[in-house]
This record gives C-alpha cells, structure tokens and sequence, in this order.
C-alpha cells in the first residue's frame, strides 16, 4: 500500500538545499518514491510532503538518510502518515495505487 508522509522541520530552505545536495553527492536516491514537493511553513519551518511505493520504502529512505541528517544536527520533525488509496499525476483521474 502506498503511504504519504508529511514532515515539518524546524529549518530552513538553506538547510534542505544543502542536506539534498549533500544527499546526491553521497549518491544517495530515493528509491520507491512517486511524488515529493517541500515548501516554507515559516521564516524557521519547513513541510516536506512524500508519497512513497510502501512502508518499506519510506524507511529505508530514513535509513539511509539518518546519518546525513544528523550530522546536520536537524531536529526530530512532526511527521504525519496517511495510507493512499488513490493518486493523481496530471490530469488521468484514473490512475490508482
């Protein structure tokens, strides 16, 4: 079942560009991922908001980011999942997990 996760972070956009920058320099890429976009809650917050293939992929995203992440020194985020039943990518109302 594909899930969505959403995260909100105490950081900046500064912050995200350079984790994912650092990110594709370690050639670490997220596999099982259909859909991401990342935007400013605030002057100090982030939300990244991801569909994930699985469960299984989600995590091993997170593991594979851990040690990235918090050599950063990024704070824990609130993190929401919601089980998707249904996805949209353009404009084929059709499409279906």
């Amino acid at each position: 079942m594909a899930i969505a996760c959403t995260q909100t972070y105490e950081g900046s956009m500064d912050l995200y560009e350079r984790l994912t920058e650092e990110l594709v320099t370690e050639n670490i890429h997220p596999r099982g991922l259909i859909f991401h976009w990342v935007a400013s809650v605030d002057a100090s917050h982030i939300r990244i908001t991801d569909v994930w293939e699985s469960r299984e992929a989600l995590d091993e995203w997170g593991a594979a980011t851990a040690e990235t992440v918090q050599r950063h020194g990024v704070p824990q985020p609130i993190v929401e999942l919601f089980e998707v039943s249904h996805y949209q990518s353009g404009a084929d109302l059709r499409q279906r997990v």
